[in-house]
């Protein structure tokens, strides 16, 4: 009977310390931080019901969302530094974006394929998310290909350094980015246009 007893008190104070582990802070988080990242995951998943319902209302050629992705790319973002680190993104890294400063509305422009968007009309698919100031790159639609994009930015980086006349340039950001050419944006219009006109008649 004793050694039961004791053995029910150590289950008893096995199941005080879970929960006690459970309920208690994550250590380094302020409650503002953790209220930031609840709202950068909540908003990444509005983002994604709003674009179904745009998709099925063939106003977007196609949706890719990022359920179930939200919370480790809401993580990612509070331990990176956009503008300062180069981001080659899979296209389901919505929260990542939103969590370096990319918002609602530009993630939409780039939906519809506005020519307004972020990458001023450059982006290669609906889901291309992409900020030059953040230095978030637009990437190509197979998955994986970002990888060698990235590494190439990473060698890049260090051959920057050792050219004394490179590494003495203005930074990129610093830059003048010269807009889309109006030829550019009626081409793409009519691109547009004439997938969307496809996709009604099928």
């Amino acid at each position: 009977m004793a050694r039961r007893a004791d053995s029910a008190t150590r289950t008893n104070r096995a199941a005080a310390e879970a929960a006690k582990t459970v309920t208690a802070q994550p250590a380094g988080l302020t409650p503002a931080e953790m209220l930031d990242l609840y709202r950068i995951m909540y908003t990444s998943r509005q983002v994604d019901e709003r674009e179904i319902l745009l998709k099925r209302q063939n106003k977007t050629f196609f949706q890719i969302n990022g359920v179930g992705h939200e919370a480790v790319l809401a993580a990612a973002a509070k331990v990176l530094r956009a503008g300062y680190d180069w981001f080659y993104p899979y296209y389901r890294d919505r929260a990542l974006c939103l969590g370096l400063g990319m918002t609602p509305y530009e993630m939409f422009l780039s939906s519809v394929g506005a020519a307004d968007e972020p990458e001023l009309g450059r982006a290669t698919d609906a889901v291309a998310l992409g900020a030059q100031g953040a230095h978030i790159v637009s990437q190509s639609s197979p998955t994986g290909t970002q990888c060698l994009q990235a590494v190439g930015c990473a060698e890049a980086a260090v051959r920057y350094a050792l050219l004394p006349e490179i590494a003495s340039a203005p930074p990129s950001s610093a830059r003048t980015r010269s807009p889309m050419s109006p030829s550019a944006r009626e081409r793409r219009a009519r691109v547009s246009s004439g997938s969307r006109s496809t996709r009604r008649a099928t």
